[in-house]
């Protein structure tokens, strides 16, 4: 948990990742590791289950946020997610709800790409 006990910097210059669950409370921080084998900034899964006990997956401005990978593009072990710096991860824990598909009544397919239809009150699929 005090990791900079034990390190050589002080603990001002210590990279951490914000974390807040999506139902709301408190924006926690949790301390990275530098990766010195991937050469990447981590934060061990384990440790956010340290604070997030029923957490199942993270969440940015973009949508999922994916297990961190190495070169060779599989996960690295133990599983771990790389540091976004100056965000704040959304924590989806088992309590939350399911997402929704949030998509508009009035989206109609042309030709396999998404249009939006003026009137359109259903999806039509046109071929």
């Amino acid at each position: 948990m005090f990791s900079w006990l034990y390190s050589l910097k002080l603990p001002d210059t210590i990279e951490t990742q914000a974390f807040r669950s999506i139902s709301g409370g408190l924006t926690v921080r949790i301390d990275v590791i530098h990766d010195q084998a991937h050469g990447m900034n981590l934060v061990p899964w384990d440790d956010i289950l340290e604070i997030f006990p029923n957490a199942i997956y993270l969440r940015d401005a973009n949508g999922i946020v994916m297990p961190a990978r190495d070169f060779g593009k599989k996960r690295i072990s133990p599983r771990s997610i790389e540091l976004q710096a100056g965000v704040v991860l959304g924590v989806v824990s088992s309590y939350d709800p399911p997402p929704t598909i949030a998509r508009p009544e009035d989206i109609t397919m042309a030709k396999g790409v998404a249009s939006e239809a003026p009137s359109a009150r259903h999806s039509t699929i046109e071929h």
